[in-house]
């Protein structure tokens, strides 16, 4: 099966502000237990998280997808018509927390849904048969940007872990090519690959679904390496 990278759109159909949303409304509490701030990382939280109300940026539009920065990078908002069209794929353990959107200059409400991944499946790399780089990658789109592109060995979850946290965010590690066990779920609709860049992958089903049903404020890519299942 062919697998594309899903990542926030940048481009005009957002509005002229990226990430869309600016915060939460002026009365939200984040030292309090289901806050925003408290929502974990690949794992189910111990309490529903309060999600009212994200604020939309000025000059922001209202897309299928929401970019927000308040959340991490595999968790993002849907609307009723996007999560109506994932439930009928193939996905890792999830959540979907009901949420509600306001614009910087209205009371109205929209109500959207935390799209919140669960699992990793970076544990499922076969890392013998896999090999990696780092590379640096820009804030945004930057003309003639060197990548300094170096090949780096990890051996091992443990390994790629460690070497995560001593690049310091400063460069990314992506794969030249990737092997997965050959125990992964072959079909899964959509997985994640914590600590390497491009970590969202979804099924070639499903880029075709959110592409007929004009699903807006997302960008897919094709990966610049070998998957191999």
């Amino acid at each position: 099966m062919r697998y594309y990278i899903l990542e926030d759109s940048t481009g005009d159909e957002i509005g002229n502000t990226y990430p869309q949303t600016d915060g939460m409304s002026n009365n939200y509490k984040f030292k309090k237990i289901d806050s925003v701030s408290n929502l974990p990382i690949l794992k189910a939280p111990k309490v529903i998280p309060d999600l009212n109300s994200v604020m939309l940026g000025k000059g922001s539009n209202l897309t299928d997808i929401v970019s927000s920065a308040l959340f991490n990078s595999y968790s993002f908002l849907v609307n009723s018509k996007l999560k109506a069209l994932m439930t009928k794929f193939n996905l890792p353990k999830h959540a979907f927390f009901e949420a509600t959107l306001l614009k910087y200059d209205s009371d109205v409400k929209e109500n959207y849904f935390l799209f919140h991944l669960q699992e990793s499946h970076s544990t499922s790399i076969d890392f013998t048969k896999s090999s990696f780089s780092t590379l640096r990658i820009p804030p945004w789109e930057l003309p003639n940007w060197d990548y300094e592109k170096t090949p780096i060995e990890i051996n091992s979850h443990d390994d790629l872990v460690k070497k995560t946290k001593e690049l310091k965010s400063v460069k990314n590690i992506v794969p030249d090519r990737l092997k997965l066990v050959d125990n992964f779920d072959h079909n899964l609709d959509l997985f994640t690959l914590r600590y390497l860049y491009g970590k969202i992958l979804i099924s070639e089903r499903l880029k075709e679904a959110l592409e007929i049903n004009k699903i807006s404020g997302f960008q897919i890519t094709k990966p610049s390496y070998e998957i191999d299942l």
